[in-house]
Parts: structure tokens; sequence; C-alpha cells
């Protein structure tokens, strides 16, 4: 009795860690795709071009965007 219970819990904790699991790949995924979108705008590089700048801007405001996503779990408890 006492080993199916444990049995049962394991099981319980391991749906929910795969579930965690998921939900953070899942964040992860949205910033990514939205850099893949980005960069294909194919801005010509050029300093003295304002719209490059903006480019810019926004591709570093990407990358915090999926590094955040990827170092931070979606969870309390997994922290």
């Amino acid at each position: 009795m006492i080993w199916q219970q444990r049995k049962t819990a394991h099981e319980a904790e391991r749906t929910h860690l795969l579930g965690l699991a998921e939900a953070a790949g899942n964040e992860v995924i949205r910033p990514s795709q939205e850099l893949q979108d980005h960069f294909a705008e194919d801005v010509e590089v050029d300093p003295c071009n304002s719209r490059y700048w903006a480019w810019a801007s926004r591709l570093a405001e990407l990358n915090r965007s999926l590094e955040q996503q990827a170092l931070r779990p979606s969870q309390p408890l997994v922290q």
C-alpha cells in the first residue's frame, strides 16, 4: 500500500516537472522566433542610418528578453 502511494506521488511529481520543463521551453521559443523574424528584415549595416540603429536597439531588447526567459524559471518552486 505504501509502495503504491510513493509510486503515485513520484509519477505526479514527474508529470509536474515535465509540465514545467515544457512551459520553460515554450517561453524561450517565443523570443527566439521574434529574433528570427527580426533578422529577416535584412537591414543594411550602416552606422549613419537611423533605421539601422533602431533595428540594433530592437535586437538588443530581443536578446535581453531571450536571456531573461532562458535564465528565469516560470515557477518559483524551480528557482
